[in-house]
């Protein structure tokens, strides 16, 4: 994450040598971004490594993530926006004696949002909001090797396990706009449905932050 923000501030900064400046662009555009990614899934194991004589566990939380969409500016301050978003997954196991056992939370989305823009000056760089509704498809799927669930949590029954729900989405964005190229920098928060800790079948919250690329084509 660190790298994906210094990597954006180098382009802000050759952003400013520039003359080809605009607002927020009218008109249609298409674009991609990649970043960091995160399930908000629990903080702690599920399970209870340390049942046995001989116990381990690990998980893994965030990672690579990524989102293509298209959308059209009404004029310099209101657009609409749809894209796809996938995200990394969180996994769990944990092996005590000979036993394991694994659990992992899976999410993908398709949004539409609208988007509030804020020009800054004659600058060519904007700030904008965007909220609206994500359709979310969220799986978790559990292998049941026999290790205890940890205190106070819930493990779904074995199996794949596949959610879609309707969700709210919100956040922030800072871009700049060329001629015909805006890169702009931005985060997004799917709102999830449930606790994962005591609801194994729960959709997890989900947070973007990514570097993105557009092409107008006006």
């Amino acid at each position: 994450m660190k790298q994906i923000v210094r990597n954006f501030a180098s382009i802000l900064c050759l952003s400013t040598l520039t003359t080809l400046a605009f607002a927020a662009k009218p008109g249609t555009y298409l674009g991609a971004g990649i970043g960091a990614s995160s399930l908000m899934t629990t903080d702690d194991y599920p399970f209870d490594y340390t049942a046995g004589t001989q116990g381990e566990a690990s998980r893994q939380r965030g990672g690579l993530g990524g989102r293509v969409f298209g959308g059209y500016n009404f004029n310099k301050y209101v657009g609409l926006e749809a894209g796809l978003a996938a995200y990394t997954p969180s996994k769990y196991s944990a092996t005590v004696d000979a036993s394991n056992s694994s659990l992992k939370y899976s999410l993908n989305a398709f949004d539409v949002v609208g988007k509030a823009y804020l020009p800054i000056s004659d600058s060519g760089f904007n700030l904008y909001a965007l909220a609206g509704g994500a359709l979310v498809n969220s799986k978790t799927k559990f292998s049941d090797g026999g290790v205890p669930a940890a205190s106070g949590f819930s493990l779904p029954a074995a199996g794949s396990h596949s959610t879609t729900k309707v969700r709210p989405v919100y956040g922030l964005g800072a871009s700049y706009d060329f001629s015909a190229v805006t890169t702009n920098l931005e985060f997004s928060h799917i709102q999830g449905l449930g606790d994962t800790d005591t609801n194994g079948n729960a959709i997890p919250s989900a947070n973007l932050l990514t570097l993105n690329l557009a092409y107008n084509f006006s």
